[in-house]
């Protein structure tokens, strides 16, 4: 049964263009964010902004920068996994969280290319 479901899942995936590029879009700024972060940790200073464009600084610890590629990735595992789990068929419903992983991915990573810009 597992290797039927593979076999009519994998396909499909390299079919559609929309799954495609959805799919690999998120994993570019998946990966983008974590090269970004490892790069300029060191540069970074001991405190950092949560928001770069908030008026009123909230700093944190440099640490949470890391923060940034572990939401992409855990987002990407949730939105991955549901379309793979319950959506074999719904391909709207399909393309709609692999989309919506792409546009978070892509939000994340230009937040955090903000705050690092900063430096």
């Amino acid at each position: 049964m597992v290797g039927i479901r593979n076999k009519v899942l994998l396909p499909s995936i390299y079919q559609d263009k929309i799954l495609f590029f959805g799919y690999l879009a998120a994993l570019l700024f998946f990966f983008l964010s974590l090269i970004l972060t490892i790069i300029s940790f060191s540069q970074l200073p001991p405190e950092i902004p949560i928001f770069y464009s908030a008026k009123n600084q909230i700093l944190a610890s440099k640490n949470f920068i890391w923060l940034m590629p572990a939401i992409i990735g855990a987002n990407l595992s949730v939105n991955f996994t549901v379309s793979k789990t319950f959506f074999l068929e719904n391909y709207f419903f399909k393309r709609v969280t692999v989309l919506t992983s792409a546009v978070v991915s892509f939000l994340i990573f230009w937040s955090e290319f903000q705050i690092i810009s900063l430096f």
